[in-house]
């Protein structure tokens, strides 16, 4: 099964969620971001319908917040929905940007503006993390589910019903 991260982000920021969404791609992450898988796939629907749909299928919300992007209502819309929905959430912040209380518990990595390759590289490394373990929880679900069956067939086929 494939693992899923929604990039959200202020439109400020685009030149960074290309490289974060490249990064991702390139790590063999299914990505979603707002201008470069959704938008082009909108035609005449509702945009917020979109992105609860997105966000509803992936498996990690990550939000790049920088001091441009800390105003946006449309961050905060996402955040508020990922949490609706359970879905774990990583910040992706700069130094310096003033987080309002309501998020100050996120986990988040630091965003290095000056060299963002070791950002970018922080984020490949959990991101393939965080891939493999959901492999590995897939995996053992399906053992679960393959014991859970031949268990029932077990018993369907005894003298003992």
């Amino acid at each position: 099964m494939t693992f899923t991260v929604y990039i959200s982000y202020s439109q400020k920021n685009k030149e960074l969620v290309n490289l974060l969404y490249s990064v991702l791609k390139q790590n063999s992450i299914n990505t979603y971001a707002l201008d470069v898988t959704i938008l082009p796939r909108i035609e005449g629907g509702s945009l917020s319908n979109e992105i609860q749909r997105y966000i509803k299928s992936s498996d990690y919300v990550f939000v790049l917040l920088t001091k441009d992007a800390i105003g946006s209502a449309n961050i905060f819309f996402e955040i508020g929905l990922a949490r609706a929905l359970s879905k774990p959430i990583l910040l992706i912040i700069e130094p310096d940007t003033k987080l309002p209380h309501e998020i100050k518990d996120l986990p988040y990595i630091t965003l290095n503006r000056e060299n963002p390759s070791s950002t970018l590289e922080q984020i490949r490394q959990l991101s393939s993390n965080l891939r493999s373990q959901k492999e590995a929880g897939d995996a053992a679900m399906g053992i679960l589910f393959l014991l859970g069956a031949l268990a029932f067939f077990a018993w369907l086929s005894s003298d003992k019903r």
